[in-house]
């Protein structure tokens, strides 16, 4: 559980910076919008690991999650797109891992909560995606 809690985390870290680093309003907006979503995704996750942490690090078995233990990081300095580029890639694996832990979890609240995490990093997806595709021009 700690580390879907410190991916989230990085994710967060990822956000504010690029909000600070951008030079388009347009992007900071956004950026701060991911931060704000991912705070809200920490937060549900360190509720369900006060009451369910213990149990549920013992039922995911390393070799589940182990593809997803990997966390890649820009280097400074870098672009917007660059940004963009690392946010789709993450959300996706987010997307993946959450909608595989559903499968694990035993409770119905537990499975909701994937399920609503899954869901939510599908959403982020689609706005990174849009936003990349809008920053390059293809939209």
């Amino acid at each position: 559980m700690d580390f879907i809690i410190h991916r989230e985390q990085y994710s967060a870290e990822l956000f504010r910076n690029m909000e600070l680093k951008t030079r388009d309003r347009y992007l900071q907006e956004r950026f701060r919008e991911f931060y704000l979503g991912t705070m809200y995704r920490i937060d549900s996750l360190i509720g369900l690991r006060k009451k369910n942490g213990k149990w549920l690090s013992n039922c995911v078995p390393l070799s589940a999650v182990r593809p997803y233990l990997v966390d890649i990081q820009l280097r400074q300095p870098f672009t917007d797109a660059q940004g963009l580029s690392l946010s789709i890639i993450r959300a996706d694996t987010s997307r993946q891992l959450y909608l595989l832990l559903q499968s694990f979890v035993k409770s119905s609240k537990g499975r909701a909560l994937f399920r609503h995490l899954q869901e939510d990093t599908q959403a982020h997806l689609t706005r990174c995606t849009d936003l990349y595709e809008r920053l390059l021009g293809l939209q």
